[in-house]
């Protein structure tokens, strides 16, 4: 299994800061038109999201929240490409879930890991495909196409 996870390419230097992966995931997800990108805006902008470490904070990254609330995502939030990666995720699982509760009565508006998962996948497919359409560095490449392989 460890030959999976070889590297192709060395990874660079590169650092994203929480408002660079913003604007990354708002340009990379653009493609799913423009109520999607309002509740992106909306999770944005009333913070939905909350990226600093802190004590006793659950580690790793989660989208959460109750039939009655808007979603919350928690990240522990480290300027790296895998991060970005994290951040469209969880907005894929976010984004759902909030457009599950303004359609679906509470009785049948849950869902199966199986059907949550497509939206959150989907995203990093499209942050990839983004990422690739727009970098002319041969090494980037490398890293953008390893990281969908790793994803899929």
């Amino acid at each position: 299994m460890y030959d999976m996870y070889v590297p192709l390419a060395t990874s660079p230097q590169t650092k994203y800061t929480f408002a660079e992966a913003k604007q990354l995931a708002r340009q990379a997800l653009q493609v799913l038109g423009p109520t999607y990108q309002q509740l992106m805006e909306t999770a944005f902008k009333q913070r939905w999201i909350d990226v600093v470490e802190n004590e006793n904070k659950r580690t790793g990254a989660y989208s959460s929240g109750s039939y009655d609330t808007n979603p919350f995502i928690l990240l522990n939030w480290q300027d790296n490409l895998n991060n970005v990666y994290t951040l469209v995720h969880e907005m894929g699982h976010s984004i759902h879930s909030a457009m599950t509760r303004k359609h679906q009565p509470y009785q049948t508006g849950d869902y199966s890991i199986f059907v949550a998962e497509i939206a959150s996948t989907t995203n990093e497919n499209l942050l990839t495909d983004y990422l690739l359409e727009h970098t002319t560095d041969d090494n980037l490449k490398k890293i953008h196409s390893e990281s969908l392989s790793r994803r899929v």
